[in-house]
């Protein structure tokens, strides 16, 4: 159950009754949690006001708020651990029960005892005073509610997929095809879809619970319909954030099929599932929309060197790069890259006053663009879109000497055009998270050119080295995290193992443990909860602790049976000035896990430290490493925040 319908429920816990209009308007975000509070068998309706139910599951709960905190007891994944304790049980009993993964049990323990509503034994939790019949009661009727209620196609610890004839009310968010027309894409179907889950329903959740429906009832009729959703918002959606909620719901690989059906017009897996590419065209048009073009630059560059007014070096990344080189046969658009203003401006004048390019206005961007952030995206109507960026690719990475010195160089005009290496490019698109980057990715490291006779030799060490690098030159924004899932991924649907996989993964395991430990001591525990998962199991969190603390990297000390860590990790430039924004961006550097400061009491902090002789950033995070050892540890489930806790170490 969301916080918002836990906070309406308590305020009718205890209440005779409360007037309906006061929540009932349409404009009410109180309306929705009504329906669901009154589907799950909490209120019900008299009148023209509202009330609990006098039913077992109320009165247990009304006893209950008169001691224990009901927001601790229903908020989140809460509910689910507290219903599964009706009968005590380990933490790993409540995995089983449960589904949920072990951070979110540990999260929601924790949160539970805080409020006194679990105690432990041993290694065994169980619920305080009188709470077990309400334990009971809500396990029985969750139970029987899946029997009776609906088709349960998919369950997992975070979401339960149910789905129920067309009309039927069910506790949980509509969701796949029951809303396609809110978005635009009317689909009529038989059953109404509904999706149980602590997070509140978004149109990735919606497009990638749809692919997964399609998946499960092995219907291609559906899929085309979730693939035209898919094209009709392609504004709106993050290809980043719907491959996380399909690897989390175990058909990756079906998405990445979408991804390559949509662009190549292909699939590596269970192309049963696709329709004939004509057929798709077809549906298509009766929903008024097309698939977007792929194809060639053409003379685009040859063209941009003519009507240049001066000098310029650009250099071509992504699609069009891999398709002048014969890795793949078309490309959507241009990615170029250029060291600095002057030589943007040139480019922008001759494409815009010279060539009939018009800027994209920025509120046609699609979701993806504003993410990867370019100075810049050009349209033409007859020409690909050019996205433009300026010192920095896709908001995270930057051009370092090692990539232009890889790179081959041509002559066009008065154009000198930079082609980064397959190697860069690799790099490039597993930071960038675009659809179809996957199967780019793997073409890249195959190296078989459509040319005949050619095969790029594909080099790994140098995909290391600029990992390495871009560290180096960007060391608080560098995603390594992203580049490790894109090459998961990666491995796993093209079968493609990467050598410095390996590598990477212990690489990453280390970066995630300094980060969790880094604002201060912190259980063990906490940290496995939160990193074990997957294919990452508890011993590999706690080898590479280990692995950290012999290198000095963090520190250990005990607190009873608690083991607790803290990073030694210090700020990656010192030399910054202290100024608002430069604390601000210091205070979620050092503090990512706590509550972030706002920008008035960053820009306050900052003159009260410039006052107190403080000068650089590496200053400050000299005095705040000193002394953060001395602080007990902060409460991971509810931490303080990241300006309360900087200024008890600044004293």
């Amino acid at each position: 159950m969301n916080g918002r319908d836990v906070a309406l429920l308590a305020v009718l816990v205890g209440a005779v009754a409360v007037a309906a209009y006061k929540w009932e308007s349409g404009k009410s975000p109180y309306a929705r949690s009504l329906k669901r509070l009154e589907r799950a068998g909490y209120i019900r309706r008299n009148g023209d006001h509202i009330a609990l139910q006098n039913n077992a599951k109320c009165i247990l709960l009304e006893k209950a708020s008169q001691r224990y905190d009901i927001m601790a007891i229903l908020r989140h994944s809460n509910e689910e651990v507290f219903a599964s304790l009706a009968e005590p049980g380990t933490r790993t009993d409540i995995a089983r029960r449960t589904g949920l993964s072990p951070s979110t049990i540990y999260r929601a323990l924790s949160e539970m005892a805080a409020a006194g509503i679990v105690n432990r034994d041993k290694e065994r939790m169980h619920l305080a005073g009188p709470l077990t019949k309400l334990a009971t009661v809500m396990s029985i009727e969750r139970e029987a509610a899946r029997r009776r209620s609906g088709d349960v196609l998919y369950r997992d610890g975070a979401v339960e997929i149910v789905a129920v004839p067309a009309g039927t009310p069910f506790e949980g968010q509509l969701t796949a095809f029951s809303v396609f027309g809110e978005y635009g894409v009317p689909y009529a179907s038989p059953r109404d879809y509904y999706a149980i889950q602590e997070a509140e329903m978004d149109i990735n959740h919606v497009l990638v619970h749809a692919v997964m429906i399609s998946a499960l009832e092995g219907s291609p009729g559906d899929m085309s319909a979730a693939i035209i959703f898919y094209v009709s918002n392609r504004r709106r959606v993050d290809v980043l954030q719907l491959r996380r909620y399909a690897r989390a719901l175990q058909i990756l690989d079906v998405w990445l099929d979408v991804e390559s059906y949509v662009r190549n017009r292909t699939t590596v897996g269970r192309g049963s599932l696709f329709l004939p590419w004509e057929e798709f065209l077809e549906k298509c048009r009766t929903y008024g929309i097309s698939p977007d073009p792929y194809g060639s630059a053409g003379p685009l560059f040859r063209d941009i060197g003519l009507h240049l007014d001066r000098p310029v070096t650009a250099y071509l990344l992504g699609g069009e790069n891999m398709r002048m080189k014969g890795l793949k046969a078309s490309t959507r658009d241009c990615d170029i890259l250029v060291s600095s203003a002057d030589e943007f401006d040139a480019i922008l004048g001759a494409a815009t006053r010279k060539m009939g390019y018009e800027r994209l206005a920025a509120i046609e961007y699609m979701e993806e663009d504003m993410r990867l952030r370019p100075d810049d995206i050009l349209v033409h109507r007859e020409r690909p879109r050019i996205d433009i960026f300026t010192d920095t690719i896709l908001g995270a990475a930057v051009l370092t000497d090692g990539m232009k010195r890889a790179a081959d160089y041509a002559q066009c005009g008065s154009l000198t055009l930079g082609m980064l290496s397959n190697e860069h490019v690799f790099l490039l698109k597993a930071i960038a998270g675009r659809d179809g980057d996957i199967h780019d990715m793997a073409a890249l490291a195959r190296g078989a050119s459509t040319v005949s006779g050619v095969r790029h030799v594909f080099d790994w060490e140098k995909v290391w080295t600029e990992i390495v690098r871009q560290e180096e030159a960007n060391p608080l924004g560098c995603p390594t995290e992203t580049v490790f899932d894109q090459l998961s991924d990666m491995s796993e649907y093209e079968g493609l193992e990467p050598p410095i996989a390996k590598r990477l993964r212990l690489h990453v395991m280390n970066r995630r443990i300094a980060r969790l430990a880094r604002g201060g001591w912190c259980p063990l525990s906490w940290i496995v909860g939160v990193l074990a998962g997957g294919d990452i199991h508890e011993k590999d969190v706690r080898n590479r602790v280990h692995a950290l603390l012999a290198r000095g990297m963090l520190k250990r000390k005990n607190r009873g049976r608690t083991v607790l860590l803290c990073s030694t990790e210090r700020f990656p430039l010192p030399d910054k000035e202290i100024g608002g924004s430069t604390v601000d961006e210091y205070l979620r550097w050092r503090f990512p896990y706590q509550r972030p400061a706002g920008a008035d009491d960053a820009a306050a902090l900052a003159g009260s430290l410039l006052k107190n002789g403080y000068r650089r950033i590496g200053d400050m995070d000299a005095r705040v490493a000193e002394r953060l050892p001395s602080l007990p540890p902060p409460n991971q489930t509810d931490p303080p925040g990241a300006m309360h806790t900087a200024k008890r170490c600044m004293g």
